[in-house]
Parts: structure tokens; C-alpha cells; sequence
């Protein structure tokens, strides 16, 4: 057994080394890594289960004697285990994704030409680990769409699976538009610099280009949100196919482009110098509109939220140095440290409802939804906001079905084959975003 140590959490009792606030991230995870190690990439799975991929940040590259760790909680950070992934000496992992309690996968890196990178794989809950992929493709990011298909990427050396991971398939440079001269991904975190969501992936480079896939990396294209050549993109996060941002950090504050056309279009603009500065974003499931930005390094550290698709954002604090964000739903969510020693919290946990409730406000239209209860179509008519986008969501805020409009005064729209219960129904038009509950008895 190759396990570190399972400690308890130590929530509340890190209080004079931590702010307070009205709302605050609670200490986890203390004494749980070597010294050194801190959190690159974190998986949240729900409300118990989150995985996490780490390394040795005070290594300058990954040394010939280095191993990897991956840490884990089943019990909603109360205890954190980590792991040793000796199989993976030598390298670094960015990112990491769960598929259950017993199943993750990692990504590995040793700054190499290839041989030293890779895709691993556990079954038994991180105590052994398989290489599945060896080669550069599996060097950076991975993402499943379901239990069958799924990515992984390394600037544009690619390759996709059908069949669970058992076989990977690399994707032909024909399909990914070259990258510029001196263009290159920059990551300050695994699973905040590229967003999957639908069938749809994208991440950002540090010429201010977004790369984008509709067809779960089968073929790309490049977007140009409307940065300058200069911005480096760190992070992408979208609310649905639809709407997203991505984020250039400046020297004292931030750049957002928003879009709400799944990257067709996009308006950018920068927050409020000192008050606003962050590298990494995370959309808070199951809300309209809410993000959360982190800060590892630069002007300031801490993290900020936004209420209205990250228009306007709030301080939530401004002393830790945070790097990985990720949450479950909206009262439960998880940050990691962005470096630190041993003794200090590794991770910190959101849980509150500062965000239960979070609505971007709705324009004044008349939409109406029949019939409500429905079967297996629905038709929406909005008369003075022409419709541009469907977009139906569960209520903890997975994504079911969407379609994209053209614009138009109503549209029926068939679904077949649902689940009976209670949706979420987002209404796109041109005049804005419109949210309403809808049911299949």
C-alpha cells in the first residue's frame, strides 16, 4: 500500500492563519502532502467525492527521482488520503479526472519530447496506477463526455477514445488549425484552463486566440474574442455550450470576454484595477450566472465571485494564494492552496449559500412556455425577444439538450425520451437570459 497518511480535516481550527469573513473557505487537508507538494488540478464529482493531482511546485521541472501524488476524499473533505503514484516517477501531473470513488485518470509531463508523458488509470481507489497512454497527447488535459468518449490534449497533439479509454486514436493535424509562431497554452490549473461542456471544448493560448470544438474534439477551429495579441488566456469556463468567459489577467486586475453565442461573438472588458485581479474561473453549477475567480500569484492573491455572468465581482478574500477551483453545486465547492509547506491546508471547502440564490436579472419580456406540464415537445413563443438559444438543465445543473436559434419568434421544440421530474428551462434572446421551471409528470 502505497497510501501517505489519512489525517482528519482541521476546518475551523486554522482561524488565525486564514481572514474572516461573512463567508469564508474552511482549512482541509493539513499535513496530508510532503512539503513542497501542492494541488495542480482538482476532479469534484458531488458533494463527497473530489480527487486531486499534485507535485513538487518548488522543483523548477520535474527531477528524475520525483513522484507524483494524488490525493482524494469520499466524505466531503471531512478526511483527504494521498498516493503515491510511483508508476509515474519522474514526471508531473496537471490534471486529473474521477469517474467514481474507485476510478481516475491522470495526466503526466516530464517537459520532455515524449517518452515521459501519458495517460494513468486506477481502479482501486489511487492505490495502483496503469499507464494506458504513453505519447504527448495525454501530456496536459483530459475530459469524458460520458462513460465512452473522451479527449486529451496537449496543444494541439491530440487524441480521442470511443471505447472507455481502452484505445486512444490520435486526431490528424488536419483537423486542428496550427498554432501561431511562439503560441503556446499557459495553465495555472488542469481543470480550469480548459472547459468541456456539451459536446463542446474550449481553451485559450497566450496570444488571446481560444481554440474551439464543437464535436468533442473530432475537428477545431479558432475563435478571436477580442483580446490583444499580448493577453495570455489562463482560464475558460462556460455556464452551457452557449455562455462562457475566458480570463487574461493583467498586471493589477483582469480581462473578460464574454460570449453568449457559444464564442461567435464576444464583449470584453477588464475589472477594476485592485479589486478584481485573478487567473482562475469556475462557473458554480446549478446557478444562472455565478463564477468564482482565484488568484495564485501576481498583484494580489484571494478570490472573487460574480453574480451576473462576471460583469461586476466581489471580494471574498485577499491573503491565500489559490489555484484549483471546482464545485459540486451551489452551497459546496473546493479550492486548493496554490503553494505551501507541510503543515499548511492544502485544500479549502466552500459551504454556504451565498450563491444558492444567485439570478443574473431577467429582462422584462413576455415568453410563454406551453404546455407546462409537457410531454415530448414544447413550444416557446417570444414576441418581443427574438429566440437564439434553448438550453434545458437538470435541477443540480447538468446540461440535458440544447438547441441554437436564429433568431426567431417561437419554436416548438421535440423532446422525447426524458425522464419525468422537474427542469430547468434557459431562454436565450436577444435581449437577454431568461430562466423558468418546467415539468414532466
Amino acid at each position: 500500500m502505497k497510501t501517505l497518511r489519512k489525517l482528519s480535516s482541521l476546518a475551523f481550527l486554522a482561524f488565525l492563519a486564514t481572514p474572516s469573513f461573512a463567508q469564508e473557505w474552511q482549512s482541509q487537508a493539513e499535513d496530508v502532502l510532503p512539503s513542497g507538494y501542492g494541488v495542480f488540478g482538482i476532479s469534484v464529482l458531488d458533494e463527497n467525492t473530489v480527487w486531486a493531482s499534485c507535485f513538487d511546485f518548488s522543483d523548477g521541472q520535474p527531477l528524475p527521482d520525483h513522484v507524483p501524488y494524488v490525493m482524494k476524499t469520499t466524505n466531503g473533505g471531512q478526511t483527504w488520503t494521498a498516493h503515491e503514484v510511483t508508476e509515474a516517477t519522474g514526471r508531473w501531473t496537471f490534471d486529473i479526472v474521477g469517474i467514481d470513488e474507485n476510478t481516475a485518470w491522470i495526466s503526466t509531463l516530464d517537459l520532455g519530447a515524449g517518452a515521459g508523458q501519458g495517460l494513468f488509470k486506477t481502479e482501486d481507489g489511487g492505490e495502483t496506477w496503469t499507464e494506458i497512454l504513453p505519447g504527448q497527447a495525454g501530456g496536459v488535459w483530459l475530459r469524458f463526455f460520458d462513460e465512452l468518449e473522451g479527449v486529451c490534449i496537449n496543444r494541439d497533439i491530440m487524441a480521442r477514445t470511443t471505447d472507455g479509454g481502452e484505445t486512444w486514436d490520435p486526431v490528424s493535424a488536419l483537423n486542428i488549425p496550427e498554432f501561431l509562431e511562439d503560441e503556446y497554452t499557459l495553465i495555472l490549473s488542469g481543470n480550469n484552463s480548459l472547459c468541456a461542456v456539451g459536446d463542446r471544448i474550449y481553451f485559450g493560448t497566450n496570444m488571446g486566440r481560444i481554440y474551439r470544438s464543437k464535436n468533442r474534439g473530432a475537428t477545431w477551429e479558432v475563435l478571436d474574442p477580442g483580446f490583444a495579441a499580448t493577453d495570455v488566456i489562463y482560464s475558460v469556463s462556460f455556464i452551457d455550450s452557449l455562455h462562457g468567459i475566458a480570463v487574461a489577467p493583467q498586471t493589477l486586475n483582469s480581462k473578460i470576454a464574454r460570449t453568449y453565442d457559444g464564442g461567435e461573438t464576444w464583449d470584453v472588458f477588464s475589472t477594476p484595477a485592485f479589486q478584481a485581479f485573478f487567473q482562475n474561473v469556475a462557473y458554480v453549477p446549478g446557478t444562472d450566472s455565478t463564477f468564482v475567480g482565484v488568484s495564485t500569484s501576481g498583484s494580489t492573491f484571494g478570490s472573487f465571485y460574480s453574480k451576473d455572468f462576471g460583469k461586476t465581482w466581489e471580494e471574498i478574500d485577499s491573503e491565500i494564494p489559490y489555484r484549483a477551483i471546482g464545485f459540486a453545486n451551489p452551497q459546496i465547492g473546493w479550492v486548493s492552496r496554490g503553494f505551501g509547506g507541510f503543515g499548511q491546508p492544502t485544500m479549502y471547502k466552500w459551504d454556504d449559500d451565498l450563491f444558492v440564490s444567485a439570478r443574473e436579472p431577467e429582462f422584462e419580456a413576455s415568453i410563454s412556455i406551453s404546455p407546462n406540464p409537457f410531454d415530448t415537445e414544447l413550444y416557446i413563443e417570444s414576441p418581443e425577444a427574438p429566440l437564439e438559444g434553448l438550453a434545458l438543465y437538470s435541477p443540480s445543473g447538468s446540461l440535458i439538450r440544447e438547441v441554437v436559434l436564429p433568431g426567431v419568434s417561437a419554436y416548438h421544440w421535440p423532446l422525447s425520451g426524458l425522464p419525468k421530474g422537474l427542469f430547468l428551462l434557459h431562454i436565450k434572446t436577444d435581449k437577454g437570459l431568461r430562466c423558468e421551471k418546467i415539468v414532466r409528470p
